[in-house]
């Protein structure tokens, strides 16, 4: 399915990529068009392939629980996450069930899935209100590392120990990460 032509805005028309042409105000006083999907997400990717709508927003109705925000990285669809403690935007979720070192995803969920290993985190210099939430699903121990002299709230390390665990992590722009 090809990604749909792109439509100005400047005459009020609504749709997919959207372009602004010079009148940037405009956006700014009324609502965004966001597209909206009324099957629900199990359906989404078939109907609306996250490859052809990569950078794009939808609507999917979850009935039970209202419409929640889809975003496409490229190569699928995420809730689109307000953050609650740092930043907003889609969370990248990750699985990983031996030794990682995490990229610089922004609002990266690492699910850990082996049983004893270390997950180092990205510099705390990638940027002030970047965060990471890593979640133990497995038996064993995952270390957390900061990345060389990196602290975490004041520590080298920090340990999940306890089945189905997480730590969520922010960074401060300079050398920590702090526990949220």
């Amino acid at each position: 399915m090809a990604r749909p032509t792109r439509l100005t805005i400047d005459n009020g028309t609504l749709g997919w990529d959207a372009s602004v042409n010079t009148n940037f105000q405009y956006l700014l006083d009324r609502p965004l068009a966001i597209a909206l999907h009324a099957g629900d997400q199990t359906d989404l990717e078939a109907t609306f392939p996250a490859a052809s709508y990569d950078k794009c927003l939808i609507w999917v109705d979850h009935t039970v629980n209202g419409w929640t925000l889809y975003y496409s990285n490229g190569s699928s669809w995420a809730e689109f996450s307000t953050g609650g403690g740092g930043g907003g935007g889609p969370m990248t979720v990750q699985s990983v069930s031996t030794t990682d070192t995490l990229d610089s995803d922004e609002n990266l969920l690492e699910v850990c899935s082996g049983t004893t290993y270390t997950v180092t985190l990205p510099s705390a210099a990638v940027g002030a209100g970047h965060r990471v939430t890593v979640k133990r699903t497995a038996s064993g121990t995952i270390t957390i590392d900061g990345d060389s002299s990196d602290t975490i709230d004041g520590g080298a390390t920090f340990d999940l120990d306890v089945s189905l665990m997480s730590v969520s992590l922010v960074s401060d722009g300079t050398s920590n990460w702090h526990i949220v």
